[in-house]
């Protein structure tokens, strides 16, 4: 009998690593499509500091605003749900005060689930720490969530003097809304 011995192929890698690049080049396409975050651009919609305010804190924020939705049955009120996130560069806290003005409209209600409301005045709002989230350390997010009803006749909302624990901080405001 006679056996044949046969060689072993040797595996590319280059066809296997090119393989490999497009799955992965297709699952964060896929990945980005759904959590696509749409960032409307202009002085309407994302707010910087107004020029000669001075910004003294560290940490930065974002105001998300989720959704959006006009009261049917009174014209003029506008409904949010907002999520904040401050990035806490200010050292290690074991208590926090978040304050904002709404510069286009009246706060009229708010049902915050992340934190206290300790007042509305006017066009001001005022968060307050609870016990089990008033640690924030150095370095970490701290995200707040509420929904707002707003009287207003511009529902593209608009914040100023923005502040955390007294220190006015730079951030923007970010339109997330699902549809």
């Amino acid at each position: 009998m006679k056996y044949k011995i046969r060689k072993k192929k040797k595996l590319k890698l280059i066809p296997l690593f090119f393989i490999l690049v497009v799955a992965l080049a297709a699952m964060t396409i896929g990945y980005s499509a759904m959590t696509d975050v749409h960032r409307i651009t202009g002085t309407a919609n994302i707010k910087p500091q107004q020029s000669g305010e001075i910004v003294d804190g560290l940490s930065t924020y974002e105001f998300r605003v989720i959704s959006q939705w006009e009261n049917g049955d009174q014209t003029g009120i506008t409904n949010y749900t907002v999520n904040i996130f401050i990035t806490n560069y200010d050292g290690d806290l074991d208590e926090w005060i978040v304050n904002f003005d709404i510069s286009n409209g009246t706060p009229l209600e708010i049902m915050a689930w992340t934190s206290s409301i300790t007042t509305i005045t006017d066009n001001n709002v005022d968060f307050h720490c609870q016990t089990w989230n008033a640690n924030v350390p150095d370095g970490t997010v701290l995200e707040l969530g509420f929904n707002m009803s707003v009287e207003t006749t511009d529902p593209t909302i608009d914040i100023a003097n923005f502040t955390f624990n007294g220190k006015r901080i730079e951030g923007e405001i970010v339109y997330q809304l699902q549809n």
